[in-house]
């Protein structure tokens, strides 16, 4: 109910008794979100976080049935607009955590309405930096896990002490992880690595003998 496909969207469309409506709720094709909107009934509350423009302008046109806490992380433009018009209406919480630039923005020329933990979550390069120039806010947990290679690379190389887990290495450059293969094999979760192409494109030895060490 995930994919996007026209060929999966058509298939469940034609047997709707097969769809899981939380995931089909959120599938940004164009014919799912049609079909939904055409059965309302079917809609879940994950619907408000479909970025989809047809569903955005529903959802604005039916505000009653928006549910603000996904509203509250959908990056769409026209969301994040609605939402800037309506702020006693969101959920702080979450609004730290969405990625668009407009929110973003606005939570930085607001400081008192971000919530540091969720926005330690946030993957926008200007909610990043903000937060490197305000150590004191970030919630390493969260920073040291979202994919976003710069506060990864500002936390390896100024503040692995304050992380007691793993970093997230699924985008990261292989000079940098091989540095922490080499240095901090603790802070490294090997299964971020399967997801990492940009490691398994090299064609190198080095990356072998790393594997064949880490593995003894």
């Amino acid at each position: 109910s995930r994919n996007t496909n026209d060929k999966a969207v058509d298939w469940l469309i034609q047997h709707p008794e097969k769809i899981h409506r939380l995931y089909f709720s959120q599938n940004t094709n164009d014919k799912a979100v049609e079909w939904l909107i055409k059965h309302p009934e079917k809609i879940c509350d994950s619907f408000s976080q479909n970025t989809n423009d047809k569903a955005v302008e529903w959802l604005i046109n039916h505000p009653d049935k928006i549910e603000v806490y996904w509203f509250s992380i959908n990056p769409n433009d026209k969301a994040a607009e609605w939402m800037l018009k309506c702020k006693n209406t969101m959920y702080f919480y979450r609004l730290s955590e969405n990625r668009n630039d407009k929110i973003v923005d606005w939570l930085i020329n607001h400081p008192d309405k971000i919530d540091c933990e969720s926005f330690s979550r946030n993957t926008n390069d200007k909610a990043v930096e903000w937060l490197i120039n305000h150590p004191n806010k970030i919630h390493y947990f969260f920073f040291a896990r979202i994919l976003n290679n710069k506060s990864i690379k500002w936390i390896i190389d100024n503040h692995l002490e304050k992380i007691t887990h793993t970093v997230n290495v699924r985008n990261l450059d292989c000079e940098t992880i091989f540095k922490l293969l080499l240095e901090n094999q603790e802070k490294i979760d090997y299964n971020d690595i399967s997801f990492n192409k940009n490691f398994y494109k090299q064609d190198d030895s080095k990356i072998k003998n790393l594997l064949k060490l880490i593995s003894e």
